[in-house]
């Protein structure tokens, strides 16, 4: 039964270079099937945060692949990099927005879903992405975060309210190690609790076993583009096939949202 919520909302998942590969490959196979993900809530972790913010600004993957490879390049002489290194010269706060990021304040160690309704663009993602003992905390309005992964991969149950959430985890298999295998529990624990609280269902998107062979299980891992750029075709296809399963099974809520002929649309071509 439709409401008056939104009828798609995207939950992006953290997971480093493998993360922004798959995340965004995921984005534009779905706008290729004509869901224009400028038009739904978007709540991000980590690379996921990066994602949706790039969604936001319209910034296709390679775009935003080569800015992530030159900023590791120039942080890899630094003992600690900034996180708004990397988001501030690529992101923008466009007015209308719908994005949220979630980030882990160190005074309290909880969750926080971070708006940029509230603060700019760059500055949730900065805060989003600050992995723990390798990028500086990031502060804003005096209060420090670091990495929403570092309590939840993906904090599908803090997702907006909608008639359906595609929950886009990179990091819930268990051929991803330990970090997949700990993904795979948050994500179903999430899923359910979503669900139960806004009645409705969730639409999990995960990486086949093929996908996760491109790496992304090490520390080194985090960062290196080509892992991101191994995975990413791979998840473009799979996002077609995510917006043929939503047409298919919601053909009510994807009647509501697919573009129309000839609007402009996110594509994160390669």
């Amino acid at each position: 039964m439709l409401t008056s919520r939104p009828p798609i909302a995207v939950c992006f998942g953290g997971g480093g270079a493998f993360g922004l590969g798959y995340n965004m490959g995921v984005a534009a196979g779905l706008s290729e099937r004509g869901f224009d993900l400028r038009r739904m809530p978007l709540l991000g972790t980590s690379a996921g945060a990066h994602t949706a913010a790039a969604i936001d600004n319209g910034l296709a993957f390679e775009h935003v692949a080569g800015l992530w490879e030159q900023a590791v390049s120039g942080a890899s002489r630094r003992r600690r990099s900034s996180g708004i290194d990397l988001s501030g010269p690529i992101y923008v706060t466009r007015g209308d927005t719908d994005v949220g990021a979630v980030a882990v304040r160190l005074l309290t160690w909880r969750r926080h879903v971070l708006s940029a309704d509230d603060h700019p663009l760059a500055e949730i993602v900065a805060a989003s992405s600050s992995v723990p003992l390798l990028v500086r905390p990031h502060k804003i309005d005096g209060k420090r975060y670091v990495d929403g992964g570092a309590i939840s991969m993906a904090s599908i149950d803090l997702a907006p309210a909608a008639d359906l959430l595609i929950a886009v985890t990179p990091f819930a298999v268990k051929q991803l190690g330990l970090a997949g295998r700990i993904g795979a529990f948050q994500a179903r624990r999430e899923s359910h609790k979503w669900s139960q609280r806004h009645g409705a269902p969730v639409l999990d998107v995960v990486p086949s076993p093929e996908m996760a062979e491109a790496g992304g299980q090490r520390v080194r891992d985090i960062a290196d583009i080509r892992i991101a750029r191994a995975v990413h075709a791979d998840a473009i296809e799979l996002g077609r096939h995510v917006g043929d399963i939503v047409r298919r099974d919601h053909p009510e809520i994807a009647a509501r949202v697919t573009a129309r002929d000839g609007q402009d649309s996110f594509t994160g071509g390669r």
